[in-house]
């Protein structure tokens, strides 16, 4: 909870509300004292939520990352294992958010991110482009068919178009439904975002 709560307080600091998920094992007391502006919860799904806010800190899995993608939210990444720092590099290439190692993660250095991600156009500027890369995507319901057949033997279907270059920005696994760990801000004095054509989400916050 240490990270966490360092973030938390980060946040907490800035004029925003913000909501903090611990998991749905977690216990939001273990997180002690907050600042006001600092809503916790066990679990949010990731859905409902992601529309409506204008900063997404996590520690950087997959699930969590692609949904703000496809919302074209800011990131700030706390990557801790497995295949989060990878991914906290790609969105720091990609120019739609920051990183923060976890010998970096103090509530000052959260603050600054935070404060920059929120307002520095060039960050939010990124994430939506990817988000329009996202949307313009073939749906699971043009794929899964084509991979059907596929792996049925029969080829691709008669008259079927070449498959589109796809961006290469990220290389992605799957991930498992998100637990703890996650921050959603957003600044007090601005209407929350939203995002039309986004891919389904069964993961939570």
């Amino acid at each position: 909870m240490g990270s966490l709560r360092s973030a938390a307080i980060g946040l907490g600091r800035l004029d925003v509300d913000t909501l903090v998920t611990v998991g749905p094992s977690g216990d939001p007391s273990a997180l002690g004292t907050l600042p006001d502006s600092v809503h916790v919860e066990r679990f949010v799904p990731q859905g409902v939520l992601l529309p409506h806010v204008d900063l997404v800190a996590h520690h950087g899995g997959s699930g969590t990352m692609l949904g703000a993608l496809a919302h074209g939210q800011p990131q700030l990444l706390l990557p801790h294992g497995a295949d989060q720092f990878l991914n906290a590099q790609a969105i720091v290439d990609s120019g739609a958010g920051r990183r923060l190692l976890p010998e970096e993660i103090t509530p000052e250095a959260v603050a600054e991110a935070g404060r920059a991600l929120l307002s520095e156009a060039g960050y939010r500027d990124a994430a939506r482009g990817l988000a329009l890369e996202i949307a313009a995507m073939p749906a699971p319901s043009d794929t899964v068919p084509k991979l059907e057949r596929l792996a049925a033997g029969g080829g691709p279907s008669s008259g079927a178009q070449p498959p589109r270059p796809c961006p290469t920005r990220f290389f992605l696994g799957v991930s498992p439904r998100a637990g703890a760990g996650f921050a959603q801000v957003r600044p007090t004095d601005r209407p929350p975002g939203t995002a039309t054509n986004v891919p389904r989400s069964g993961g939570g916050l």
